[in-house]
């Protein structure tokens, strides 16, 4: 928490919001509630894995929606997704770019990523705030806390990204493009 007041904070004013509807939201968990094959959410939260898979799938997919709507472009169309190998990333202007939500942490990010991100900062999935884009090397150059997660071959080292005086603030798709190219 002491990171979060810190590094955070003092740029949480700058943040763009973005707020997402009910039914955007809904439409979100209907994909999970088809992919699993359930007949409602109440039956999906019968299943402890069902939930789980649906928290994991909003919190990746609901930057992505929240970013389509600043930015007034689809990039994912959601009717024709794979919800269970679902990403979340766009792809602008052949560059992927990572769009990393985090809560109350800084967001944890993987040393070996090798793409820009967007960062999302969110405490409730109705509204997010748009903190900024950077580089992977801004990313590589602003990581503390670096340490394994996982075991085995799952194992990745990971820091908290603390940058955020750093980041990039883009108000339509063309301005990120050119933050992208550059």
């Amino acid at each position: 928490m002491k990171d979060y007041i810190k590094y955070l904070l003092p740029y949480k004013k700058s943040f763009q919001t973005i707020n997402l509807s009910r039914r955007e939201v809904v439409a979100l968990e209907k994909l999970v509630i088809n992919h699993l094959k359930v007949r409602d959410m109440s039956e999906l939260r019968d299943k402890f894995e069902g939930q789980a898979f649906l928290d994991n799938f909003l919190y990746k997919s609901i930057p992505i929606i929240g970013i389509q709507k600043y930015l007034k472009n689809t990039f994912i169309d959601f009717e024709n997704i794979s919800v269970d190998k679902f990403l979340s990333e766009i792809t602008i202007s052949d560059q992927i770019v990572n769009v990393v939500m985090f809560g109350s942490n800084l967001p944890l990010i993987d040393i070996d990523n090798n793409h820009p991100c967007i960062f999302i900062h969110s405490t409730e999935n109705s509204t997010l705030q748009l903190c900024g884009y950077a580089s992977s090397q801004v990313i590589k150059d602003n990581l503390l806390n670096v340490k394994k997660y996982g075991f085995g071959s799952k194992e990745t080292i990971k820091g908290n990204f603390y940058g955020f005086n750093h980041l990039l603030v883009f108000n339509s798709l063309c301005e990120l493009e050119s933050l992208i190219k550059a």
